[in-house]
């Protein structure tokens, strides 16, 4: 990246936290002023940059708000993110359940934050918005994609987590399934001698049918986690699916809401052009009624003096 393109970046990323941070109802007024400061300095790069910057939705606004004014508390609550999958590699259900208690007190405690600042701002924070900032921060602890979007403080849209908190993936699932597949057909030699070292290793009490059953049951759950790990696959692809969905489309009411933003500016533009010429025009009506009656008094001195 050349010293321009760097100082360019600079400058839009310093621009960009301030437009962030107000409210969305200021944000494409206070962009088009950014923009048009760059285009009267000669940086057209950078008022290019400034012009791709899109308005963000009230729930969104609310995190980027959260980012630029309690970062120190953000970082915290997304720093859980480590503790949780190193208690969910060891397997420590104790550790997973004080680690889930501390996060419901993070996100309640950066809720509460939210809705002062939203007030200060004065902006009341909805029963929407309220969910949609739940919603967010989970997806930012769970997902380091929806994590990089918050710390951007450039969030457009609230985000959601399609997942299960701290369970195993489907992946996951699919390999140990697969793995237990492959222990399960051996060759016959080498299967005899596996039965035999497990006859002589378990009780007398395990007879070859019940060794039978076991295989049977293993069996028969391994198909039904392999199963539900592919209905798991088809379930994400479905709400992966819904997710862009939704984005396009809240993608293109926000076009809408910026072209009537502009319609609505347009068409106030328009009522005071028709307000001024309509005094215009009574100003001309008076001064014709004035200049008539100049006129008949004129005819009329006139008239007297013919006679």
């Amino acid at each position: 990246m050349t010293a321009k393109a760097t100082e360019t970046q600079r400058d839009v990323d310093e621009i960009a936290a301030e437009l962030y941070a107000l409210r969305p109802d200021g944000f494409a007024a206070a962009r088009e002023d950014a923009i048009k400061k760059a285009r009267s300095a000669g940086q057209v790069d950078l008022a290019r940059e400034l012009g791709k910057l899109r308005r963000p939705t009230q729930s969104a606004w609310v995190v980027n708000l959260l980012w630029y004014q309690a970062r120190k508390q953000m970082e915290e609550y997304l720093g859980l993110a480590d503790d949780l999958s190193q208690a969910q590699a060891a397997g420590s259900v104790v550790d997973l359940q004080k680690l889930g208690t501390k996060r419901r007190e993070f996100e309640t405690a950066l809720v509460r934050q939210a809705r002062r600042l939203a007030e200060e701002a004065g902006v009341e924070l909805s029963a929407t918005m309220e969910r949609d900032l739940y919603d967010t921060l989970g997806a930012a602890l769970m997902d380091p994609e929806a994590t990089e979007q918050v710390r951007s403080g450039r969030l457009l849209k609230p985000l959601s987590y399609a997942g299960f908190g701290v369970l195993p993936a489907a992946d996951a699932v699919q390999k140990r399934v697969a793995e237990r597949e492959r222990e399960q057909p051996r060759p016959p030699e080498r299967r005899l001698s596996l039965v035999k070292k497990q006859a002589q290793a378990e009780p007398m009490g395990r007879t070859p049918a019940n060794q039978h059953e076991a295989q049977r049951l293993i069996k028969q759950t391994g198909e039904a986690a392999q199963k539900a790990a592919a209905a798991l696959d088809e379930r994400k692809r479905a709400a992966e699916a819904a997710g862009d969905r939704y984005r396009q489309v809240s993608h293109q009411i926000e076009r809408v809401q910026e072209e009537l933003a502009t319609l609505k500016k347009q068409a106030s533009e328009a009522e005071r052009g028709m307000r001024e010429a309509e005094r215009e025009r009574h100003r001309a009506e008076r001064e014709y009624e004035v200049a008539l009656r100049s006129l008949e008094r004129a005819e009329k001195r006139a008239e007297k003096g013919d006679k």
